[in-house]
């Protein structure tokens, strides 16, 4: 049985849009799938988890597991799992394996006395850890940390949205492309596909343009583009005008969301 057959990965999607740099080991890119990913993570026993792009193709291990955005950078295209090279511990019920430790175990922060603690396990079909060595009583004392009560941090949200820069002429932007033509044409449309290029502006003149405004570029009166969009906005006109809108980024402070507290 290949190594990949063989091995095992949960992805949680409440950790999605974001990474970590807390116990970073190492970066690779141009990683094609995510499971080569989680290959490359369950080739060293140290590796917990990992962050895997869809975008850029890049793969960060790290030596532990996540279970909020406390400490996350927020940036499309990121993914979290937890890599798990034996099958048989439950990560879907909040099971973690330690490999390192040879330990599958699942860490609840509720104060129970053992022979209630001993019900709760067996109605998981599990038993009661014993912590018979360093390595595991460090690693569930990291975990009880990890689910300490605290405030979800605030995780900084970029967005990028089109706005007005005015009316300008085809000969003062760069790395001009005609995108798309449609009679119901609107900026978002346009927009949708500029943004994505890596362009820094969405032209329209009633048809959409992708490309870049030119630092030194004079604006005309807005009139000039005086045909209407769609959706109500100015759309230029067909005379080599552009109703051109700029890429803004905006930052926001949002609230992370911490999971539930038994894992």
């Amino acid at each position: 049985m290949s190594t990949i057959a063989q091995m095992f990965a949960y992805e949680d999607g409440s950790l999605a849009g974001g990474y970590s740099t807390e116990n970073f080991m190492e970066a690779r890119v141009n990683i094609r799938l995510v499971m080569i990913c989680v290959e490359i993570c369950l080739r060293n026993i140290s590796c917990m988890s990992v962050f895997y792009n869809t975008v850029t193709k890049t793969c960060r291990l790290h030596e532990n597991v996540f279970y909020n955005t406390d400490s996350f950078v927020s940036e499309a295209g990121w993914h979290y799992y937890r890599a798990v090279g034996d099958p048989k511990c439950d990560v879907y019920n909040g099971f973690v394996h330690q490999r390192d430790a040879g330990f599958c175990y699942r860490a609840e922060s509720d104060l129970l006395t053992k022979t209630l603690a001993d019900s709760a396990c067996a109605a998981k079909t599990s038993a009661l850890a014993i912590l018979d060595s360093q390595k595991k009583q460090d690693v569930v004392v990291a975990t009880l940390n990890l689910l300490s009560t605290k405030a979800p941090a605030a995780v900084q949200e970029t967005t990028v949205e089109p706005v007005l820069k005015g009316c300008y002429s085809t000969g003062h932007v760069v790395n001009i492309k005609k995108e798309l033509t449609n009679i119901a044409m609107t900026v978002q449309m346009c927009f949708a596909i500029c943004q994505p290029l890596g362009k820094t502006h969405t032209l329209l003149e009633i048809e959409c343009y992708c490309g870049d405004l030119q630092a030194a570029a004079t604006s005309f009166p807005d009139l000039t583009c005086n045909k209407i969009c769609a959706d109500g906005k100015w759309c230029g006109n067909l005379s080599g005008m552009l109703a051109t809108y700029e890429h803004v980024s905006t930052s926001t402070a949002g609230r992370s969301q911490s999971i539930e507290k038994s894992i």
